[in-house]
């Protein structure tokens, strides 16, 4: 196919008298990477498992933090009395700022000291020794899937007992409604599929975190389970049955370089632990590996006290390699292996997608599980080094790596971190955590509270794959406070069926209500623009959702105003122009062309015309007749 990766969404090109806004920039930017792709892949002929070049757009520019800056606020995030990211995000004093980078600060050498102690239990650090000699022993990739799983859940285990002054107990994280029995590391490289408007995606991720139901609910027999087998034995194998990506909480994506995948006969012993600074920045690239820097590019450093900042050392020696196979998952060579979309189904040896692409492939797939997920944490181990990446809708954020064999007691404060976050530091919002048809309530400045029913289940529904920009979703909604309110509002769109359009726009731009707002003034007495533009009903900026948060948090600096935040404008409903044919798509079509030409001259760019932005609804006339009526819509 085409390379669609500089793809941009069509703008209409200014006439030569009439200059372009000059001073506030009031438009939507133009579209990159998946931003361009919506959801629509038929309209587009791009098929979903094509979707390659988009991700990488995504990816590309990603912003570089250092990872003890992201434990302090994976750590700070489980703080026993702190609420979702849906707590108020007003800027906060110096002092006030100091003092939360003082706790922060605390909680990581807390953690530290817990991770060490957890390091010198005799018992830990035979299972240490063990399967993460296993692990970098094993003679390539898939192989080592089971021992990293069996020592990360061991380690999981044991950690249940640890406490920390302020940050959730164990048993407080288990018993969420959400992540019931906490987390569980399960070892997949099984298909999960998801579909996405009548196209069907195949993923297989290597490692999957979810809760401790969920993997018993994929396992056969997984209900007469204990939980001891589960985590030491079941879970180190693949699941009996496929996960579904709604209750996959973050993925590990591994790669082993060519030098790892001859395997080794090397065996760790750790016998020693002694102080040391926080690891030099090291980063993936696309296609390139590891690439070095002192100083992540666009960050500034957050001091990080350097008295407790252990690593446990392993020494290695030679060791022979017994008749044990390392695992049982040499199925890279079985003719019936379940292919995924990122493999062409004629190879007999498929492509490996970069694992930097393919990571973030899996983000697409659990943003489009949770349409309103505010973003998502996960890793890619590429041999014995840990990246965490963070997504959201603003662009990715890569930690610098660790490696974990060598540095125990890091990785030790990372699974604490993720045994303990609450589910909605996961990213779920979970205002919209709902049953089907289940309404939910919002807060509204103006209005008070504002019931919704969303159907996020109707085929009308347009919604997002990808990763980064406004990830627009419209759904069909009901709501009793705002049809009374529309049926106040005078138009000739009679509908009582509403939609909500739930997007992602840039915090320092003009809102799309707004706009909205000039243009309803413009249009006061010319019937060819008020007629012609969608009503607004309703419109709410959710506090909280700013993705500036975690960049100041983990000290990038990013780009001024690029930062996003939840917005929610509800409309009356309109139907999509594709539906009509002949004279009345003629006549929707003439409708919006007259509407943008009449706009464009007061001043007011639409510059994104396309068919998905072309709408139209009927209007009984005086004769009982239905008019179509074109829209010029977004």
């Amino acid at each position: 196919m085409a390379n669609t990766g500089n793809a941009t969404g069509p703008k209409t090109p200014p006439p030569d008298d009439i200059p372009l806004f000059s001073s506030e920039i009031k438009s939507t930017p133009n579209s990159v990477g998946t931003a361009v792709v919506r959801e629509s892949f038929n309209t587009l002929g791009t098929n979903v498992d094509d979707v390659r070049p988009w991700i990488k757009r995504d990816i590309q520019d990603y912003k570089r933090g250092l990872i003890d800056n992201m434990l302090k606020e994976l750590l700070y995030r489980c703080k026993s009395e702190s609420g979702s990211d849906s707590a108020s995000e007003s800027e906060s004093k110096e002092k006030e700022k100091e003092e939360e980078e003082k706790e922060k600060e605390r909680l990581l050498q807390a953690a530290f000291k817990a991770g060490l102690a957890l390091c010198e239990d005799e018992a830990m650090r035979e299972a240490m020794e063990k399967h993460l000699t296993d692990f970098i022993n094993a003679p390539t990739e898939v192989p080592s899937y089971e021992p990293f799983v069996r020592f990360v859940n061991h380690a999981l285990t044991q950690l249940r007992e640890v406490n920390i002054n302020g940050i959730i107990t164990s048993k407080a994280a288990e018993d969420s409604e959400y992540i019931e029995g906490g987390i569980i590391f399960h070892h997949n490289d099984y298909p999960i599929k998801q579909k996405h408007q009548g196209v069907d995606t195949i993923r297989k991720p290597d490692v999957v975190v979810v809760s401790y139901e969920s993997a018993r609910s994929a396992m056969k027999d997984g209900k007469k389970a204990k939980r001891t087998q589960l985590y030491s034995d079941i879970a180190c194998k693949k699941p009996g049955n496929n996960f579904t990506w709604p209750v996959v909480l973050s993925t590990f994506e591994f790669k082993r370089t060519p030098k790892k995948n001859k395997g080794g006969n090397e065996k760790l012993k750790y016998d020693t632990v002694e102080v040391v600074k926080p690891p030099t920045a090291e980063y993936m690239d696309f296609g390139k590996g590891r690439s070095n820097a002192v100083q992540p590019t666009g960050s500034t450093p957050v001091p990080v006290a350097a008295s407790l900042q252990v690593q446990g050392l392993a020494t290695r020696s030679s060791q022979k390699r017994g008749s044990e196979t390392l695992g049982s998952n040499e199925g890279t060579t079985n003719s019936k292996r379940v292919k995924s979309n990122n493999e062409d189904p004629n190879d007999e040896k498929p492509k490996r997608t970069d694992p930097i692409a393919q990571n973030g492939m899996y983000a697409a797939e659990m943003f489009a599980a949770h349409p309103m997920r505010q973003h998502v944490i996960s890793c890619v181990v590429e041999d014995e080094t840990i990246y965490i990446w963070y997504f959201d809708r603003q662009n990715a954020i890569q930690c610098s790596g660790f490696n974990f064999v060598r540095d125990p007691v890091r990785f030790l404060v990372l699974l604490l971190a993720m045994q303990r976050l609450p589910y909605a530091q996961w990213g779920h919002n979970l205002t919209f955590e709902v049953e089907p048809e289940e309404k939910i309530e919002v807060e509204d400045e103006v209005l008070g509270t504002v019931d919704l029913k969303f159907n996020f289940s109707c085929p009308d529904r347009t919604t997002h794959y990808g990763l980064r920009g406004r990830a627009t979703n419209v759904f069909p909604v009901e709501s009793t406070q705002l049809s009374r309110l529309a049926r106040n509002l005078s138009s000739r769109n009679n509908t009582d069926e509403l939609v909500a359009k739930i997007y992602w726009p840039e915090e320092s731009r003009q809102s799309e209500a707004e706009i909205l707002e000039e243009v309803h003034s413009i249009a006061d007495g010319q019937p060819k623009v008020m007629d012609h533009v969608p009503d607004v009903i309703w419109s709410h900026t959710f506090k909280g959702t700013s993705t500036a948060k975690i960049r100041k948090a983990l000290g990038i600096d990013d780009v001024p105003g690029a930062s996003r935040a939840l917005y929610i404008i509800v409309f009356r409903k309109l139907l999509p122009i594709t539906q009509l044919t002949e004279d009345n798509f003629l006549r929707a079509w003439w409708h919006a062309v007259e509407c943008h030409r009449i706009l464009w001259e007061k001043g007011v760019r639409h510059r994104d015309i396309s068919p998905s932005n072309l709408m139209f609804y009927y209007f009984r006339d005086s004769s009982g007749r239905d008019v179509v009526v074109g829209v010029l819509n977004d």
